[in-house]
Order: C-alpha cells, then structure tokens, then sequence
C-alpha cells in the first residue's frame, strides 16, 4: 500500500476559501506570543497565494522577534493631570447620562466638583509647571489649597473648607482612577496622596433648626399669597417627612396612602433604595391636594427648586428671618429636614429608627442631623427632676411635662392622655 504524502508543513495555513461569495486567499494560524500563551490570527482579503503568503511571513517574523527580545517595546509616555482630567470628566458625563431615568428630575450637564477638577488641571499646567500625574504629591495639593482659598478671597467670596474638601476628593478621584486603569506603566508605584481634609474636621455647625414661631412665620406669610401655595405645601411636606428636596420633588401620587398613612420616598444617596414612612399627617396633606387638582398629571410638585427658594428668601427677609447658606445664622430649604429629625430626636424617638426614617446608611450620618434646640434644656430639667424623685429628693419644684401642682396641699399632679390624675409626690 502506497503511504499518503504529507502536505508541506504550513501549507494548509494558507489556503483558498469562499467569502462573500468569491473565492479569496489568506491565511489562518495559531502565533505564539511573548508571554508563551497562543493567538489565533486570520485575513482573508488577499487576490493570490503568493500575496497570502508574504503577509503570513511578515507577522510571523515579527511575532518572532518581540517574543525574543529582537524588537524594542513601545515606549509609553508618562500619564499627564490633563489625561487623568479628560478621562474622569468624560466617564462622570456617560454615567450620569446612563442612569438618567424618568424619576430623574436634577440633572446638570456640568457639575460644580467637574469645574474644580478642570481648574485645577489648568493651575497645575500655568501656576507649579507641572504636567504628569506623578509630581502631584501632598505638597502640591498643599498649594491648590491656598491657591484656592486666594482665588476666593480675590472674589470677595470666602470659601468654606468643606467647598475645598469636596473638589480635593474629585481631584483625587480622578488620579486614583487613572492609576487604577492599568493603562499607564509610571504609575505602578505612583501613591495617590491624602485628603488633609477629615470630614469630622471640616463640618461647620451650619445647619440649623426652625423654632416654632418662624415656623409659625413663615406658614402665615406664606398662606397670605395664592402664588406661595406650593411653596406652602412644600414647607408643611418636608417638614413632616423628613424628606430631602430631590426626593419629593420626583414624588408620584400613587406613592401615598391615605389610608395607611404611608409614604414612600426614593433615596438619592443610598442605591436609590425607596423606604417607606409612616407619616399619616403627610399623606393626608397629599391627598387633599390632590383632590383639589393641584400639582402635576403624576408628580405631586411641580416648580423648580429655583422657585422655592426665591419665595422662601423674599417671605424671609419680610419677616426678618435670615436666609440663605451664605448668610450668618441663614436658613435654607435642607434645614427643613434637620428641623424635623431634631424633632423627632427631640421627642424620644430612637436613633436607628431616625436613621431608618431618614433613609441613611449608617448612625454616623443620622447624628449630624441632630442638632441643639433650647427645649433640650427643659428636656434635661425634666429628666434629672424625675431621677431626684424616684431617688427620694425631696423637691419643692417638679418639671414632669403636664405636672400641676395643688396650692392647697402642695401636692404635684401629672395630667396624662386619659385626662385622669396621677398623684406623683407631695413637694413639701
């Protein structure tokens, strides 16, 4: 029996196959790359053998070359801050158009933490003559620091640590992702300086809380002028939820119930988690606007966040109330819900239940919300007054909430709920 002669060896490399409906040339291997592992390469696009196979030898020439050190490997230019910029900006811009949604209802095409990162881009290449990403260390961010507290005060606009914080943590944000790409060599053992900036550091005892009579104020002076009406039913919703601005404003109505006194409120900070409140004052005050048609097809409110804040300002500053973040002692529309979680706080409700209420991520957000009030004082005098009695101090003065005392007998009584008396302690 004659043997079958073997084909050449690398002569089914190249062959002749149907594709698009001609018969073409090319070739299709399997290259061994540097790293050992193989690659699969094919073309196909080649008029005659001869051209197939001159193409076939001049990548497996060169595969052979890199792969024992023949060929000099490209070099890599050093990452540049506007590189590291350009990339930030450009990924922030397709996340927030990807996850914009029907309940999106604040969108800004570019934010104010995008601006500092651009400035700063810009300082780094005009003010210190710097141009990659590994000269900025913690003494360049040092310099922005002051360079940003000048640029400031050159304005006549005082900059708060806190403003600074906030556009270093974009800034580095925006360092750490270039180096955590993969796709720039001098940055292996590049270290992505600090924040100097602590957040515990940095937060003022801004906010502040609404007593009851500029609550009192403001609801009046609001009732007054038929154009304040949503301003109004804004104020009264959000101080009864707790709710941030964002969160009512994509409110829809079948996200309440009357009957239930249940309303529910998307998160803007936490995964977008909806959680759900027991508030039936608010979901009554819903349902009457509803039934009064007011507010849109689906949402509950209707006017920008420039609207509010305008008629908040103007009614303000007629009852001589400051208003305003940049204002000493000034009010703005989120010290609605830190006037309603101190509240809350104030009148015993638990801390894990505020948090839940509020819809934080943790306890260490829901205490920044808990800010003095005075009636914390009459809350201590009741509370140490009640711990003397159970001790056996024999008080003249009680603070118990609803205590009367009896000027015949000098007996102190405390009123509860069920309308009855309740002797507590003679006093003398």
């Amino acid at each position: 029996m004659e043997k079958k002669q073997r084909a050449p060896k690398g002569s089914k490399a190249v062959r002749k196959e149907k594709r698009g409906g001609k018969l073409v040339w090319g070739y299709h291997v399997w290259l061994r790359q540097p790293d050992g592992s193989r690659k699969q390469v094919r073309d196909f696009s080649f008029t005659t053998q001869d051209e197939a196979k001159e193409a076939l030898r001049a990548i497996q020439t060169a595969g052979r070359k890199e792969r024992y050190g023949l060929v000099e490997p490209k070099k890599q230019l050093p990452a540049t801050i506007q590189t590291a910029v350009t990339r930030y900006r450009d990924l922030s811009q397709s996340k927030r158009i990807s996850r914009r949604t029907e309940d999106t209802t604040y969108w800004r095409d570019h934010p104010g933490h995008v601006h500092s990162l651009e400035r700063f881009g810009r300082w780094a290449e005009t003010e210190r003559k710097i141009l990659y990403i590994t000269e900025v260390d913690d003494e360049i961010i040092q310099y922005w620091m002051s360079a940003e507290v000048l640029r400031a005060e050159a304005k006549g606009r005082p900059i708060k640590q806190a403003t600074i914080k906030r556009g270093l943590n974009t800034i580095l944000a925006a360092l750490r992702g270039a180096k955590n790409s993969n796709k720039f060599d001098d940055l292996i053992n590049y270290r992505v300086p600090v924040n100097p900036l602590k957040k515990w550091q940095v937060e003022e005892d801004r906010d502040r809380i609404l007593s009851p009579e500029e609550l009192s104020g403001l609801s009046t002076a609001l009732a007054e002028t038929p154009e304040y009406e949503e301003a109004l039913f804004f104020l009264q919703l959000a101080l009864m939820s707790g709710g941030r601005f964002a969160e009512l404003k994509r409110m829809k109505w079948d996200e309440s119930s009357e009957r239930f006194g249940i309303v529910k409120l998307k998160a803007i900070k936490t995964g977008g988690r909806t959680r759900s409140i027991k508030v039936p004052g608010a979901a009554e005050l819903i349902a009457q606007r509803k039934a009064a048609k007011l507010g849109g097809p689906q949402r509950v409110l209707t006017k920008e966040y420039e609207y509010f804040k305008d008629t908040f300002k103007a009614v303000s500053e007629k009852l001589e109330i400051p208003y305003g973040q940049r204002v000493q002692g000034g009010w703005t529309i989120h010290d609605l819900r830190h006037t309603c979680l101190s509240n809350l706080a104030l009148d015993g409700m638990p801390l894990h239940a505020i948090k839940e209420f509020a819809g934080h991520a943790n306890i260490s957000e829901t205490l920044r919300y808990l800010k003095y009030m005075p009636q914390q004082i009459e809350l201590g005098a009741k509370v140490t007054s009640k711990l003397g009695l159970l001790a056996g101090a024999k008080l003249k003065h009680t603070h118990g909430e609803g205590d009367i005392q009896c000027p015949n007998c000098n007996f102190t009584f405390n009123v509860k709920k069920s309308k009855h008396l309740e002797l507590v302690e003679q006093a003398s």
